[in-house]
């Protein structure tokens, strides 16, 4: 089988110059590869490696138990592929691999069930497979979840990507902070974020507190959504949001 050079290069990491011939014997092998000494399953080496031929191969259209399980899987920095994914590589890369990520965990919650991993040893691998929501949002060990590794790089279509998949994120509220975060950084996105937040603007009597809170959140500069969408020239963002305002009594 060819592989490109950098599969090449990942592929020797992990087996140490050895080649399955096979495309199916690749993928045996990259699934019983047990993690090396800082927890990293072939998984993680392929996304660091910025591999997308072993990503494909390992999370194939139809994954198994074992291949899903893989996504839960920390090294000794708390780290899953999906928080390496986000953390580094190139731009282009790195969208593709969350995308092919997510659909691969939105697979594995539809299928439910308690899974195995091929290795119990990976640290922190749990009985069953964890939520989208879930893994968006687990810590590493720096206190970096996934979601807020998304909003510090000020990718605003891998946040959206992010939020697609688990729209409950927009509406956090933790002392994280990240809901806010979001909501600010996808102003130049149009309505997107205001159709996630499912809030009614002219529902005042119900909403009346979350629009007085979202209107008044500011980011580092000051600035609010208001301020943000004026100048973006997002004017149909600039009228909901001073409808909404003059709705609940805000100035």
């Amino acid at each position: 089988m060819s592989l490109s050079p950098v599969a090449d290069r990942v592929l020797k990491a992990l087996f140490q110059n050895a080649k399955p011939d096979e495309a199916g014997g690749l993928r045996d092998a990259l699934l019983n590869w047990a993690p090396d000494a800082t927890g990293n399953t072939a998984l993680h080496i392929a996304v660091k490696g910025e591999c997308p031929e072993f990503v494909e191969t390992l999370l194939a259209e139809d994954p198994d138990d074992s291949t899903l399980q893989l996504l839960d899987a920390v090294n000794v920095d708390g780290e899953t592929a999906l928080h390496l994914a986000i953390a580094k590589g190139k731009p282009d890369f790195k969208q593709k691999l969350v995308e092919k990520l997510l659909n691969a965990m939105e697979k594995r919650q539809k299928i439910g069930g308690s899974v195995q991993m091929p290795h119990p040893d990976v640290l922190g691998s749990p009985d069953k497979g964890i939520g989208v929501c879930e893994a968006l949002t687990r810590k590493n060990h720096s206190g970096n979840s996934a979601l807020s590794l998304a909003v510090e790089s000020g990718n605003r279509s891998l946040v959206e990507t992010i939020v697609d998949a688990c729209p409950e994120l927009i509406k956090d509220r933790t002392s994280d902070g990240y809901g806010k975060r979001v909501r600010l950084l996808t102003v130049s996105s149009g309505t997107w974020w205001l159709d996630k937040l499912g809030y009614a603007f002219d529902d005042a009597a119900k909403y009346d507190g979350e629009i007085k809170e979202f209107t008044s959140e500011t980011n580092k500069s000051g600035n609010t959504a208001l301020h943000l969408a004026v100048a973006n020239k997002q004017f149909s963002v600039v009228e909901k949001l001073l409808s909404a305002m003059q709705n609940v009594g805000t100035k």
